[in-house]
């Protein structure tokens, strides 16, 4: 994957998983508004069953969210350059 791109269900090695992978939130929010339809309500579902909802582009975070499983390998968002 290049350094800004977007991905999306990433499973590299069967047990990490990523719902969405971007280089930062705007590059995301900038991937999504050129979208044809709006992707709200955003719902990501993990394969260990952990799902989560964004309602508008307000709810994505600016950070890396890991899932609410706990596991280190999976992340409903992760960016690949973290805001400071």
């Amino acid at each position: 994957m290049g350094a800004d791109a977007l991905a999306i269900n990433i499973d590299w090695n069967k047990t990490a998983y990523t719902g969405v992978q971007s280089p930062d939130k705007e590059w995301l929010l900038s991937y999504l508004r050129g979208l044809t339809s709006s992707p709200f309500p955003l719902v990501i579902t993990m394969p260990c069953g952990e799902k989560i909802t964004f309602d508008s582009e307000a709810d994505i975070p600016g950070k890396s969210l890991p899932c609410l499983c706990g596991r280190s390998d999976h992340w409903f968002i992760k960016f690949t350059k973290e805001e400071n």
